[in-house]
């Protein structure tokens, strides 16, 4: 929705600054032509994150022109709210070459496999760059994308999918600085097996509905012993 909604923004722009490119006034078609610029690429699907700032920019700047006028630019108004509300969210990026692969594969920029190692790499680059509320949402949410495009999204579990991301984020809070994918999992064998999640969860409720559709606290954690 996120992508239709800031093309809907980016061409309502273009459309409403046409007209200025043409006027008299060489500021005002200036400002024009910087809008249609950057309403141009804030509009494309892969856009640069320069494109939100700028046009931003460019919305503030139409606003002070009007202000000085003793006016008020509805239009800018409305679209510097509709451009902070659709703010694109900080990327997530990966200098190895191998959690790079995973990461264009996950995030459909490219064709090939996605086995199980590879969720993992993505999962840390996300654990790793965001915080960890935003890294379960955004993963969560990636994931689902990622299985609507393959045509399976039966198979998003969403406990599978958050228990993963919370078992490793606690198994990163010990980790050394700068430590690689490899050392990582030779440090967390277990997390290599998609079945590591069967010491905290059993078979019947990772069978769920509910499971799968809304995450749900292991079953099998030892209780606390008794004082």
């Amino acid at each position: 929705m996120r992508p239709w909604l800031r093309a809907a923004v980016g061409l309502f722009l273009v459309q409403a600054s046409a007209r200025a490119l043409l006027g008299t006034d060489p500021h005002v078609a200036a400002l024009a032509g910087a809008e249609v610029l950057f309403a141009v690429a804030y509009a494309w699907p892969r856009a640069p994150r320069w494109a939100d700032a700028g046009l931003l920019g460019v919305m503030a700047v139409a606003v002070g022109a009007h202000a000085l006028g003793g006016e008020l630019a509805y239009v800018p108004v409305a679209a510097a709210l509709a451009i902070l509300a659709l703010w694109r969210p900080r990327a997530v990026r990966a200098a190895d070459g191998e959690d790079a692969r995973a990461l264009r594969v996950f995030q459909l920029r490219g064709g090939g496999d996605f086995p199980h190692l590879f969720h993992l790499r993505v999962a840390r680059q996300y654990l790793l760059q965001l915080p960890l509320g935003e890294a379960i949402e955004r993963f969560a949410a990636d994931l689902r994308r990622f299985a609507r495009a393959k045509g399976v999204p039966q198979k998003y579990h969403h406990t599978i999918t958050v228990a993963f991301l919370l078992l490793m984020r606690a198994r990163l809070a010990g980790a050394p600085a700068g430590e690689r994918f490899d050392a990582f999992l030779a440090r967390n064998p277990d997390l290599a097996s998609s079945g590591c999640l069967k010491a905290f969860y059993s078979e019947a409720a990772l069978a769920s509905e509910l499971a799968r559709r809304d995450f749900l606290f292991p079953d099998r954690l030892a209780s606390a012993p008794s004082p």
